[in-house]
């Protein structure tokens, strides 16, 4: 009813659009933030909430899009920098994925999940000191047992992998 009168009334449509995800009328929510997100393309919690929607329906790309659209109101949010960059270290794209990490830490550095997607995205990268260093910072913050594992096990590999070259080097004749 408040959204006939006043139909950009901002918390209404987010109070409304969580109202059809708890019911599962995905559509109805999907339709109502696109509108919003139509008169008020910045509007970096609106986008939020549509990505995450997509991103529950595998469809990562538009997700991407969506969060890339409203990304000038979001500068100085790390989660949204962080959301970002989540996506594109899944759909392949390091570089960027760095770059949104990288944004996210500067505004919250106490996320270790955060420092994770960072040292994974600079490991795909080939970057492997900066991946040692991401993943060695992710274990100063609280991580749940099986990325804790995760973490470890991806330090032992790039420090075998460190070593390996190393020996390879000495045997070669080039260190």
């Amino acid at each position: 009813k408040l959204l006939e009168e006043q139909v950009d009334h901002l918390q209404a449509i987010q109070l409304l659009a969580s109202l059809y995800i708890r019911q599962r009328q995905l559509a109805e929510a999907e339709a109502l933030l696109e509108q919003a997100l139509l008169r008020q393309p910045l509007h970096t919690p609106f986008a939020r909430l549509l990505a995450r929607l997509l991103i529950t329906d595998q469809r990562h790309s538009a997700a991407i899009m969506r969060l890339e659209s409203a990304l000038p109101g979001a500068a100085n949010d790390a989660d949204y920098q962080a959301l970002l960059a989540g996506l594109y270290q899944r759909t392949g794209r390091s570089a960027d994925a760095v770059q949104h990490y990288a944004a996210a830490l500067q505004l919250d550095a106490e996320q270790g999940e955060w420092w994770l997607g960072l040292g994974l995205s600079q490991q795909q990268l080939g970057n492997r000191e900066a991946a040692l260093g991401a993943y060695r910072r992710a274990l100063q913050f609280p991580l749940d047992a099986s990325l804790r594992n995760y973490v470890g096990e991806q330090l032992q590999q790039l420090m075998q992998t460190d070593a390996t070259d190393a020996s390879n080097m000495q045997s070669t004749g080039k260190g």
